[in-house]
């Protein structure tokens, strides 16, 4: 993950597959810096989070609401972070999962393309 403008470093990275560890029937990704890459459905809506527990809905960015699959199927300029007092829309925000193997906005636009 890059792009991030309020959040720490520890947000920011590569962040790879947890073997074996799902939330929501999605997967959970993990960075060097432990961080999650994590799924929740709230009463009313669902969205992916970055945050220090994926066992809780608390975290420091967020995804707009989104019943997608796996991370990378999130659309570009979909993400939000909190910067000391509110949430802040950041279209600049990518994420990398290394079980891709490719940047997720890439992933996406070429599922997208293929599906047209």
């Amino acid at each position: 993950m890059s792009g991030a403008a309020y959040q720490t470093a520890a947000r920011k990275d590569t962040f790879t597959r947890v073997s074996g560890v799902v939330r929501f029937d999605r997967p959970v990704y993990q960075n060097a810096n432990k961080n999650y890459l994590y799924y929740w459905e709230l009463s009313t809506q669902a969205v992916w989070l970055i945050g220090s527990d994926y066992t809780k809905a608390t975290a420091g960015i967020h995804s707009q609401a989104s019943n997608a699959l796996d991370a990378y199927l999130v659309p570009k300029g979909s993400w939000s972070e909190y910067d000391g007092s509110g949430w802040q829309a950041n279209p600049a925000i990518t994420v990398v999962c290394t079980s891709t193997g490719m940047h997720l906005a890439a992933v996406h636009n070429a599922l997208r393309d293929f599906q047209t």
